[in-house]
């Protein structure tokens, strides 16, 4: 399942290409953009620019937070973030029936669910990466994003978009989880 044909707002920018996933029913494909390697399938898009170098300050942002601390090599840290590629046709679908049914609804709705800082910390936050303190702030949000009528999936549709959580290890591949029962069930 793959939404590149359509355009997808990728933190204020319009581009085609971005990750692409397969669904849970099919083995997981992600080429993740810090140190690992790539897989070999063709088919698989690179993860813009923008996304890459979300991932890549916010896995920095923790490394430098928590170096003085004892975690080994392969623990995580607990600051997870939430990484969402908007369909911003899906979004449009849906706001032909309520206005009120845009992407500042959402963003606000995670941005007030406690726990949830600006990221990045300095300038303009993204409206699409969001940082939490603990896991389990995380997985409230979602829940509360998944109880969201108007941005479930419909048939004949397009999906308001696709979200992932990202946990950091203090060295090695991030762990990327795409949370399809948010937007795409």
């Amino acid at each position: 399942m793959s939404i590149t044909s359509n355009p997808v707002s990728h933190c204020g920018s319009q581009r085609q290409t971005m990750i692409e996933f397969s669904t849970m029913f099919s083995p997981k494909k992600f080429k993740k953009p810090l140190n690992v390697k790539a897989p070999t399938d063709k088919s698989l898009k690179v993860p813009d620019d923008t996304s890459t170098n979300i991932l890549r300050d916010w896995a920095r942002h923790l490394r430098d937070k928590y170096k003085d601390e004892r975690y080994g090599d392969d623990d995580i840290f607990q600051d997870p973030l939430l990484l969402i590629e908007w369909d911003d046709v899906g979004i449009m679908q849906r706001n032909l029936n309520n206005p009120q049914n845009d992407k500042s609804t959402l963003v606000n709705l995670i941005r007030a669910q406690p726990g949830c800082s600006q990221f990045p910390e300095d300038g303009v936050p993204s409206d699409c990466a969001f940082a939490f303190d603990k896991r389990q702030n995380m997985a409230n949000a979602l829940a509360i994003l998944a109880t969201n009528a108007w941005s479930k999936h419909i048939n004949g549709v397009n999906d308001v978009g696709r979200v992932y959580s990202i946990l950091i290890p203090k060295t090695g591949k991030l762990d990327v989880v795409e949370e399809i029962y948010v937007f795409n069930l």
